[in-house]
């Protein structure tokens, strides 16, 4: 599948979890969607791992585009790996 329906499936299943609404979602609401404590991102957002975010004020939000990307982008590291 090329990435950009990658990218676009999981926005659909993070629509599908209930946030069809909204364009971007908290850190709590991106720690559930991606099954991490919620201290565990606030680190890979300290060590500039993948996940683009906006800083508002004291707020962090996640595109749900850039929680997808996050996906697809793990997804095909994951399989590099078993390939080789």
């Amino acid at each position: 599948m090329p990435i950009q329906e990658d990218i676009n499936y999981y926005i659909e299943e993070i629509n599908k979890l209930g946030f069809g609404d909204k364009l971007n979602l908290s850190v709590a609401e991106t720690s559930k969607i991606l099954g991490i404590s919620r201290s565990h991102l606030h680190s890979l957002i300290q060590k500039n791992i993948g996940l683009d975010y906006l800083e508002l004020g004291n707020k962090i939000l996640f595109p749900k585009r850039s929680i997808a990307e996050f996906f697809v982008n793990k997804k095909t590291k994951s399989n590099i790996r078993r390939k080789n």
